[in-house]
Formats: structure tokens, C-alpha cells, sequence
């Protein structure tokens, strides 16, 4: 969605954990009698930084830029008033609404507590796999991934013909 918004919101990063990580880990905590009764907490502890985000993405030939985070959610809201659900962040603009840029960038203090499995004993916390997953190479596989399996397109101009196609269409049956 932000790829076809052609832009990316700032902010402090976003976290991410690979699904086989959190089996392993789900698998290894409920074998153990001492994760009865605790809430164990499963993400990452690094942040993928928008930074990282649009390199890699104009890396892939897509052609877009970090902006100011109220920027970008003005834009997807935008998105809610024009009724254009060909954008994939469509669906999540209601989220997007109640998430304030104030809150946005107040959610780093409110994981801290949750990623440090406060609380747990230390059998458990000693279950858990390192949780350094932002690393750029993972990030260029993941892109990677979407485009090969072609819930992205394989360059941003055949991104932008394919959002664009039906307007363009509606104007030639005209």
C-alpha cells in the first residue's frame, strides 16, 4: 500500500518476527511446565527503520520516499473518503484512523515491558531465539518474496499501469 501511495511514513521502525520463529518458539514454551500460567511476549527487539524500508524497496525499482508519519496517514485516510480499494492499505484505514501520530510514536515505550518477558521465569526467557530479525538481507528476501509471488509487481512501472489500468480504460469507453 505505501508503494503505491509512493511514500513511507517515518517513525522509530516497526518490528517483525519470521512465522517458523514463532513456531520453534510456541512449540519450545509449551513443552516446558514452566510457561504455565505466564504470557509470553514473541517479537523482535530490533526495528526495521523506514530508512531500511525504502532503500530496499527502491532497490526493487519502486519509486518511493520517507515522509512525516501524519503525512502518510493523511494519505491513507484518503483512501477511506475516495472509496479506492485498490490500494492495500485500504482495508486498514479504520486502524489507521485511530492510530494518532501521537500514539504512534508513544507505542515504543508501551513494548519495552512485553519484549523483555517481564514476569516470566528465566527457564522461559532462556527458550526464546535471539530476536534480532531486522537485518537488511531478511527485509530483501521478504520484498523478494512478495514480488516473485505477485502480491507485488516486478517494477514500480508495471506497478503504477496496473493501479492506473482501469481508470485509464473507463476513459477510453467513454
Amino acid at each position: 500500500g505505501s508503494v503505491q501511495l509512493g511514500c513511507f511514513p517515518d517513525g522509530l521502525g516497526w518490528r517483525f518476527i519470521p512465522v517458523d520463529v514463532v513456531a520453534r518458539n510456541v512449540v519450545s514454551c509449551l513443552l516446558s511446565p514452566a510457561s504455565i500460567n505466564h504470557d509470553i511476549y514473541l517479537d523482535s527487539t530490533s526495528l526495521l527503520s523506514p530508512e531500511l524500508m525504502v532503500e530496499t524497496l527502491r532497490g526493487f525499482g519502486f519509486d518511493v520516499r520517507v515522509v512525516p508519519y501524519a503525512a502518510w496517514r493523511r494519505k491513507v485516510l484518503a483512501l477511506a473518503t475516495t472509496g479506492d480499494t485498490r490500494n492495500a492499505l485500504f482495508p486498514f484505514t479504520d486502524i489507521i484512523y485511530a492510530l494518532t501520530p501521537l500514539r504512534f510514536l508513544g507505542q515504543r515505550y508501551q513494548f519495552e515491558w512485553c519484549l523483555e518477558n517481564r514476569g516470566c521465569p528465566d527457564e522461559i526467557r532462556a527458550l526464546l531465539e535471539p530476536r534480532e530479525h531486522i537485518q537488511p538481507s531478511v527485509v530483501n528476501q521478504m520484498i523478494d518474496y512478495y514480488v516473485r509471488a505477485g502480491t507485488m509487481p516486478r517494477s514500480a512501472s508495471s506497478y503504477r499501469s496496473l493501479v492506473h489500468a482501469p481508470a485509464a480504460l473507463s476513459s477510453r469507453v467513454k
